[in-house]
């Protein structure tokens, strides 16, 4: 009876506990930009009016912003560079994020990538990113990890 017992609450355990709750903070107490984000959806307009959204979180795409203002992206060779300022999802539009890889400055052929964002922090765990070249609506969403 005992083993039966013991069995049953080792299933429901293991049943309980989730990927998300291993891998994603899930208190406040994290604040700001800093940190380690996982993106898990995109959303974008089809053109039509109508906002999609895809799951993303099977593309293990992070993105690390450090104090310092350095920024790395596992889709970059090398490290970038990041300004922010926060903002409120109610604010005017306009940038308060900007984001430069620039992987090979000797090679000509080289890509430099300088984007600019409306971001928002949502609940201190989610990040949206709307790109500023977007005529559509169009977000990354991210998650804040452990």
């Amino acid at each position: 009876m005992i083993k039966r017992i013991f069995l049953y609450m080792v299933l429901v355990f293991a049943v309980s506990c989730s990927k998300d709750s291993d891998e994603f903070a899930v208190d406040n107490s994290q604040t700001g930009i800093v940190g380690r984000w996982k993106l898990v959806e995109t959303q974008f307009d089809d053109g039509g009016g109508n906002i999609h959204v895809e799951d993303q979180s099977d593309k293990n795409e992070i993105i690390t912003f450090d104090s310092a203002g350095k920024t790395t992206n596992n889709k970059f060779s090398c490290d970038g560079i990041y300004t922010f300022t926060p903002k409120e999802p109610n604010s005017p539009t306009g940038a308060n994020l900007t984001v430069t890889f620039e992987c090979n400055a000797l090679d000509p052929k080289s890509e430099t990538r300088k984007e600019s964002f409306q971001a928002y922090i949502k609940d201190n765990n989610y990040l949206s990113l709307r790109n500023s070249r977007c005529i559509e609506p169009c977000a990354e969403i991210y998650r804040r990890l452990k």
